[in-house]
């Protein structure tokens, strides 16, 4: 072990001198024997500079060589090709053996490379108006390794949402996650392709997801809220796209203020658009405390702007006036629940189809 370690230190040694006294004669220190290094249209890195073409080390003959490889901080590269080793011949068919082979005259040995093998996943997509195929991001991987899209490039392609990955760009088999790469003696890569839906959104699954969801809202699948609270942005002007799916089972809380205007939602601003959608077994909260006006709709208190509401029901819902509460002198109630939006005067209300069923409790004598 000490005597490699001499040897890689000397080879350094010899490296470095003779970068600075490329015609220093060591001859009178008995390195006789010269060993030319051609890198076959390699790089020679090392910490001091960079290399073209070859280097020569000097060498006691009958001495044992270090691969210049295998010195600190050394790389020898070659863009889209591994290095696999140093040859006594041009036509690279007799392999040097570093250990085994001793210079014994002035040697000039080969860099011997191959091409780089690959193996890839590459994101691809098919436009919707050219049906071209489009490459979006490719990740360079080991064989037997599952896709993972861990950087979410899917989601780089602006203005559409990744919903999906599939094996054919038909979009007609889903991805199979179990799935490795299966590698091989040449480079393989092997396309993902996504599918997508226009526009920005979030994709939603779960009751948490939906009260987290600051934008867009996509809907997976019908969510039982298990009787909490539902709170949509106090002023919503994002859209929320159903896909046919139920959000049940929930609460609308009261805000704290005297006049209140609300349902499902209560504002609905200029751009929002609510599709696609059943509400069910909601149950409107109304507080117990003094009120100066309270107004109630089916599906949001109030719109401002262009709003659309398309293919929306209420189902099962229920409002509870409760005994406690008090509308102040000169104040006024109204529950109108066949109205989608009660105060939609400073608004564009454009409604496709919306309808909803109430009961509605009066505790109060």
């Amino acid at each position: 072990m000490k005597k490699i370690i001499f040897l890689l230190s000397m080879c350094l040694c010899l490296w470095l001198c003779s970068c600075k006294e490329k015609t220093q004669n060591y001859k009178d220190k008995g390195y006789t024997s010269t060993v030319i290094f051609d890198f076959n249209g390699g790089i020679f890195t090392n910490a001091v500079t960079d290399v073209k073409d070859s280097i020569k080390y000097a060498f006691e003959p009958g001495s044992f060589i270090c691969d210049p490889t295998d010195l600190p901080n050394c790389v020898l590269k070659k863009e889209g090709f591994d290095f696999l080793g140093w040859y006594k011949d041009k036509d690279l068919t007799i392999p040097w053996y570093f250990g085994k082979d001793k210079v014994i005259e002035d040697t000039t040995l080969y860099a011997k490379w191959g091409v780089t093998i690959k193996y890839t996943y590459t994101l691809t997509y098919v436009d919707e108006e050219t049906k071209e195929e489009k490459s979006l991001y490719t990740y360079r991987v080991e064989a037997q390794e599952e896709f993972a899209d861990f950087l979410n490039q899917a989601n780089t392609r602006e203005n559409y949402t990744a919903f999906g990955f599939y094996q054919d760009k038909d979009l007609k088999n889903p991805w199979n996650e179990k799935y490795k790469h299966p590698g091989g003696e040449e480079s393989l890569d092997i396309k993902v392709y996504v599918k997508y839906i226009k526009g920005v959104y979030t994709l939603v699954s779960t009751y948490e997801e939906l009260i987290k969801a600051t934008g867009n809202i996509y809907l997976l699948n019908s969510i039982d809220c298990g009787g909490n609270a539902l709170k949509f942005a106090r002023e919503f002007d994002k859209e929320l796209e159903g896909n046919g799916y139920t959000i049940g089972n929930f609460k609308i809380e009261a805000a704290n203020r005297p006049i209140l205007k609300y349902s499902i939602f209560s504002s609905l601003l200029d751009g929002a658009k609510i599709k696609n959608v059943i509400f069910d077994n909601a149950f409107i909260e109304i507080p117990t405390r003094t009120l100066r006006e309270l107004r109630i709709a089916g599906l949001a208190g109030e719109a401002t702007g262009t709003v659309t509401i398309e293919n929306v029901r209420v189902t099962n819902a229920k409002i509870i006036v409760p005994a406690g509460l008090i509308i102040s002198s000169g104040g006024a109630m109204s529950i109108e629940t066949e109205k989608a939006v009660y105060d939609s005067s400073n608004a564009n209300l454009i409604i496709k189809d919306f309808n909803s069923s109430y009961v509605v409790e009066d505790l109060r004598d």
